[in-house]
């Protein structure tokens, strides 16, 4: 991985999705809806339609972006982290290396369907990377990055200054649990992978979660 580059050379035009901007409510009419128990208050929400043909409602991690970071005094250990920061690429970014795979997939996974909309979504609208500290656990101590319908990607790590994760990892482990684990149409998977931070590779735990 760590192929920033090469992301561009890798999407088809012709499955290229469109997205727009949607205010923070559960829409109505055709569009797939978000599960009840999200929290509208904690995601930007966009309407998007997916490979499949289908209209979702896709979530995202709310982020701040740099300049919105304030430091707050020299030897605060959190500027380490500048936790939930979302920095925008034009070209995407890879900040992860080989990750290990957990067969997770049960009666109770998301739809296939909608884990490929969360690929489609990393693929071809996401361009950039979170940040995120070892303090960034708010749900149930996963942090959710991403996700459609029934569908979500979540990361955590423990290390000590946070951790990058891009949107062509995010795209990435989700195609490979979809052709390794998809089995009547659901799909669950975990595992670790090392991402960069601002000092070393960071652990960093992964998911393809129902929400």
């Amino acid at each position: 991985m760590f192929a920033q580059a090469l992301l561009a050379l890798t999407l088809g035009a012709s499955s290229f999705a469109t997205a727009s901007a949607l205010p923070p409510q559960v829409p109505d009419g055709d569009v797939i809806p978000l599960p009840a128990s999200l929290d509208v208050n904690s995601v930007d929400l966009h309407n998007f339609t997916a490979s499949d043909g289908n209209t979702y409602t896709v979530w995202v991690a709310k982020m701040q972006s740099p300049e919105d970071v304030q430091p707050t005094g020299a030897d605060d250990d959190s500027n380490l982290a500048r936790r939930w920061q979302w920095e925008h690429w034009p070209n995407g970014v890879d900040a992860c290396g080989a990750a290990s795979f957990r067969d997770e997939t049960s009666n109770g996974s998301p739809l296939t369907d909608h884990c490929i909309c969360v690929r489609d979504y990393a693929r071809d609208q996401l361009r950039g990377r979170w940040a995120f500290g070892r303090d960034d656990k708010p749900n149930n101590g996963w942090f959710n990055l991403v996700g459609c319908g029934e569908c979500g990607f979540r990361v955590y790590t423990d290390n000590f200054f946070g951790a990058f994760v891009g949107d062509t990892d995010v795209r990435d482990l989700s195609t490979d649990s979809i052709n390794r684990y998809n089995r009547g149409g659901r799909v669950g998977a975990g595992g670790d992978m090392g991402c960069r931070n601002w000092a070393e590779l960071a652990k960093v735990h992964w998911s393809v979660f129902r929400q």
